[in-house]
């Protein structure tokens, strides 16, 4: 119990240890959480055009569908596919 042999051999760091007084760390945690909360928008936007525009495709077919040519559809049982 009075020996210090054990406390001597024990296994150190081979290099010295660096201390981050000015939290350099963060930086490159918000560069990560910025890129994926802007990867994350993209994707929402990305899907959320696709829906727009589907949207838009609906409503102007519904307020121009007594303009457009008969020869322009098939009547597919009551639904209108424009050809």
């Amino acid at each position: 119990m009075g020996s210090d042999e054990i406390d001597f051999k024990r296994s150190r760091p081979i290099h010295p240890m660096y201390y981050d007084r000015e939290m350099l760390f963060r930086r490159d945690r918000s560069f990560w959480l910025n890129m994926i909360l802007v990867m994350l928008g993209g994707f929402y936007l990305k899907s959320k055009l696709k829906v727009e525009n589907d949207r838009w495709t609906m409503w102007n077919r519904k307020e121009n569908l007594e303009n457009m040519p008969a020869h322009h559809f098939h009547n597919r049982g009551g639904v209108l596919i424009k050809k």
